[in-house]
């Protein structure tokens, strides 16, 4: 299933689309199903771009709240997909809240919660001003993309290229990520340099200039020389 945006309308318009959707979806994400999470999720981020200001702090955001700290880990981890759909239209008090919720998940134990959390790092790049970008969202990104399990450190390839592209000062990004993208070059998992590689085109349009010459040129010599034959 899933609400399309077009469905709020025969609700009475976005002004009644927290009363009458937003609990039906969050209990629907607090199934252990994860198919369901994601779908319901799905929708909920769909009806966030209809909402205003005042509806997503006052329903939205403790929806999320109330999610995150859930039973079921499934709950959890799709409450990390909930935050790029509303952080562009809530008050700067209440993004700070969101980029603290987003970093608690970041750092939770739980490996599900850690690797949904990492995944969905990219779209919050988006929708985040370089200065957080420095401040909040790159040092979570540098630790997961330092994790033990392979698994959580492919998954962040995707946020290096979103903060790659959401950076303007191509000088920070170069000062930011530039030790990190040697990294993954380099990383023990196959699994990780297969994922780098595969995203390596669209790295070196998004990071600028002097990452590409100092940085990617070595990378990509690095790659076409490594032994497993699907990097």
């Amino acid at each position: 299933f899933s609400f399309h945006t077009a469905f709020v309308e025969f609700l009475g318009g976005p002004e009644f689309a927290h009363l009458l959707l937003l609990v039906p979806l969050k209990n629907l994400i607090t199934v252990e199903e994860m198919l369901i999470c994601n779908k319901a999720a799905k929708s909920l981020t769909q009806i966030a771009a209809l909402l205003s200001a005042q509806q997503l702090e006052d329903y939205y955001l403790p929806a999320m709240k109330g999610l995150s700290v859930a039973e079921w880990f499934t709950s959890q981890a799709t409450s990390t997909s909930l935050d790029a759909a509303a952080y562009p239209t809530v008050s700067n008090t209440t993004k700070d809240e969101m980029r603290r919720m987003c970093s608690a998940l970041c750092a939770d134990k739980t490996p599900m919660v850690q690797r949904a959390a990492a995944k969905e790092l990219g779209p919050l790049a988006k929708v985040l001003p370089q200065s957080h970008l420095v401040t909040a969202l790159i040092p979570v990104f540098r630790k997961l993309a330092a994790d033990h399990q392979d698994l959580v450190r492919l998954l962040t390839v995707d946020a290096l290229t979103a903060i790659a592209s959401s950076l303007p000062d191509k000088a920070v990004c170069k000062q930011q990520l530039g030790s990190t993208i040697k990294a993954m070059v380099s990383d023990q998992s196959w699994r990780v340099r297969y994922m780098i590689a595969n995203h390596f085109a669209q790295l070196a349009k998004s990071a600028g200039q002097d990452v590409v010459r100092e940085e990617l040129v070595g990378a990509f010599v690095h790659l076409l020389n490594n032994n497993e034959a699907e990097v």
